[in-house]
């Protein structure tokens, strides 16, 4: 997909809204080339600068997705593992799409909102990944609306989450990452409130993800292996006791 903006163009429109436009294409998420799956490359032109997105699937692993980004500004490339649920996901006779991108870097911070496709703006992803999912949003598409329906699949979305995290980073490969970033980023809060923006602020919903780690949280043992909570290994807390 190519956009070619001209400044002839821009300067034709009001200050406010040709500034508007510009904050835009120097701040585009190219993240949602991860979430379009017809959509591999955009080239934005405004005259003689160009910004290029570039989506590269390995061909050996779909799951392994690189962006490279390309534009006067910076020039980088970031890989994600990106995940989906293996089979269809129906809340309220709906097909519900969702997947989970985490960065296989670990010092790669995912400082970005949820995607309904495109970001939400005023909804941040709770980890150190990127949520995408189906959800209805507020007609300013600013926020996610609080329905029922929005709450269950925001469950299916952790419960997704906690299952690859749990299986594929307790690994030397991803530096054994599980618990880190099976953290919230506001984990340090107090009490019971601030883990997860409105409208998935409830007691509820904490207490749901509480469930879904002590199932499927693993715990690294003295023989370099992992155990599940629900394998109810014995706990020594009196070395006398080997």
């Amino acid at each position: 997909t190519v956009v070619r903006i001209s400044s002839s163009l821009l300067k034709d429109l009001n200050r406010e809204l040709s500034k508007s436009i510009e904050n835009q294409i120097e701040k585009f998420d190219e993240n949602i080339l991860l979430f379009l799956p017809n959509l591999t490359k955009i080239n934005l032109i405004v005259d003689d600068k160009k910004y290029t997105f570039t989506k590269k699937v390995d061909e050996m692993d779909s799951k392994r997705i690189k962006l490279l980004i390309e534009s006067p500004e910076r020039n980088e490339e970031v890989e994600y593992c990106v995940y989906t649920p293996q089979n269809d996901i129906y809340i309220e006779d709906r097909l519900v799409r969702m997947a989970i991108a985490i960065p296989r870097d670990k010092n790669v911070e995912c400082d970005r909102p949820m995607y309904t496709f495109f970001p939400i703006g005023k909804q941040d992803s709770p980890f150190n990944a990127l949520f995408h999912a189906t959800f209805d949003l507020d007609d300013n598409r600013e926020t996610i609306s609080k329905l029922d329906i929005n709450k269950e699949i925001f469950k299916e979305l952790l419960k997704l989450y906690t299952e690859v995290v749990t299986e594929n980073f307790c690994k030397t490969e991803f530096e054994n990452r599980c618990l880190e970033l099976l953290c919230p980023k506001n984990f340090l809060r107090q009490f019971w409130v601030g883990w997860f923006d409105s409208p998935f602020d409830s007691s509820e919903i904490k207490e749901y993800y509480l469930s879904l780690c002590r199932e499927k949280a693993k715990f690294f043992t003295v023989n370099a292996d992992f155990i599940l909570n629900s394998d109810k290994p014995k706990v020594i807390e009196d070395a006398t006791e080997f």
